[in-house]
């Protein structure tokens, strides 16, 4: 009588990093620093919500001075006509470097430009602080060798990175659900349906921008023994990548067409070059936009794992 039939590497490969993503759900869950994570994700949604309402207040209020016209309870009274005036297309440019995704913002509510602008400028300094200790946590407490006894090193890396990629979709989803819930108790006119479903639209390219982030904090995760030492080298990273980018754009560097295209290609190794491509509509300029998002996290958590197979646990 033949024995059952043995799953392929690959099978047993998805197996495992299913059983990882699983386990690293319910252990996060768990934890106080999960926990933290997502009330940090959700003050921070209220906090954007209540400084633009401000910002709004104060514009309205100083309008009504110069126009000598009677002030608003609440603010928002007037967001619903700038959206019609050439100064807000000129203001979503002029935050939004890439023209297509521009254009496309410019008929969307003004909440959920705000939201998207302000989700894929900050939302990668709350990854580096979230994420950066989820394999360093295991690594200083030697529980990591536990877990290796029962899959490979590949398939734990991978396995905690999509857990943690579900919790970064989740915690991003609820900061933008407290960025309404407050912008809605602020500001009067405030097209609710039409908002909510332009944030729903946006919010996977918003997870898809940060996806090179949360390769980036497990990095520093496998390279250090604890949560400080991650989020230290997850910084230093992050300094070192911004100085790149620097360098790569410096005009006084670029001499001869060799010295460009070697500087170009530093350039795409960091994650200043995303821009807000992915906002743009299905076409090239997205298409380019998320093949970088994929090539950036490919390469940093590639160098991650070339790293970490060698490392002494």
């Amino acid at each position: 009588m033949s024995g059952a039939a043995q799953p392929s590497p690959i099978g047993a490969a998805w197996r495992d990093i299913r059983t990882v993503t699983r386990f690293e759900l319910i252990e996060s869950l768990r934890t106080r620093r999960v926990v933290l994570s997502i009330l940090l994700f959700l003050a921070c949604g209220a906090v954007w919500a209540w400084g633009f309402a401000r910002l709004v207040d104060q514009a309205e209020r100083a309008a009504a001075e110069v126009l000598a016209a009677p002030a608003t309870q609440k603010a928002g009274a007037s967001l619903d006509r700038l959206r019609r005036t050439p100064m807000y297309r000129e203001i979503v440019k002029s935050v939004v470097d890439d023209p297509e995704a521009a254009t496309s913002l410019e008929a969307l509510p003004p909440l959920v430009v705000v939201f998207a602008w302000l989700a894929m400028s900050f939302a990668p300094f709350l990854i580096l602080f979230c994420s950066s200790g989820a394999i360093a946590d295991e690594v200083g407490s030697r529980g990591v060798r536990y877990s290796l006894l029962r899959t490979g090193r590949t398939e734990y890396v991978l396995g905690k990175f999509c857990g943690q990629l579900l919790l970064l979709a989740v915690a991003v989803g609820l900061s933008g659900i407290a960025f309404l819930v407050v912008s809605w108790f602020l500001l009067v006119n405030l097209p609710v349906g039409e908002t909510v479903l332009g944030m729903v639209r946006f919010w996977p390219y918003v997870v898809l921008h940060a996806l090179p982030y949360l390769a980036l904090a497990f990095l520093a995760s496998m390279l250090a023994r604890g949560w400080i030492g991650a989020c230290v080298y997850a910084a230093l990273g992050m300094i070192g990548l911004w100085i790149v980018h620097l360098l790569a754009r410096w005009e006084w560097l670029r001499h001869g067409p060799i010295v460009s295209a070697l500087l170009d290609l530093a350039d795409y190794a960091t994650p200043s070059t995303l821009g807000y491509g992915v906002l743009a509509p299905l076409g090239g300029t997205f298409l380019r936009s998320a093949a970088l998002c994929l090539w950036l996290t490919a390469l940093y958590l590639g160098s991650g794992l070339a790293l970490f197979q060698r490392r002494d646990l």
